[in-house]
Order: structure tokens, then sequence, then C-alpha cells
């Protein structure tokens, strides 16, 4: 199974450190990954889900697979980036 990102394209460096590739900065990737029966988690910025209509965003917040999950503010990238790599990066 795989991870997945939808981020801002600034973002996504930082992402790729971690190893993860597949990474997103269309919010309407969304769709595509929601069907995906290869994908287990995508980890999101709320700001670019946001601009996506109210039955994707239905669809996110009710999905099991895959399961997404929130990146909230530089600070909540910075950290999960950390958790993964084991060091920071500024």
């Amino acid at each position: 199974m795989k991870v997945a990102v939808v981020a801002r394209e600034e973002d996504a460096f930082g992402f790729m450190l971690t190893g993860i590739r597949e990474i997103y900065s269309d919010p309407g990737s969304v769709r595509d990954l929601l069907n995906r029966g290869d994908v287990a988690i995508v980890f999101y910025q709320n700001e670019l889900i946001s601009k996506l209509d109210r039955k994707t965003l239905n669809r996110v917040r009710d999905s099991v697979q895959p399961i997404f999950v929130p990146l909230e503010g530089e600070e909540g990238i910075a950290e999960l980036m950390k958790k993964v790599m084991g060091f920071e990066v500024k």
C-alpha cells in the first residue's frame, strides 16, 4: 500500500525527502485517490482540500480506504517530517 500527499508545490520537496513519491498539488487529484485501491493513507493540507465540492469533501471525511489525515499548518508538516526522518528540516 502507498502513502500519498496533497500539498502545495513548495512543500513537495520536504515530502520527497521522507520517501513519499505520490505527491499532488492539484486538489482535484483527491477524486482519483479516493478511487485507487493501492493508496492506504493520504496526508493533505486543508487549504487545498477546502477547494473541493461538498460531495467530495464528504467522501474524504467518511473514507476508510484510503484514510485521509490533515496536515495542520507549517508546524504539522514539519512535525510529520521530523517524526518520519528523525531530524528537523528547515
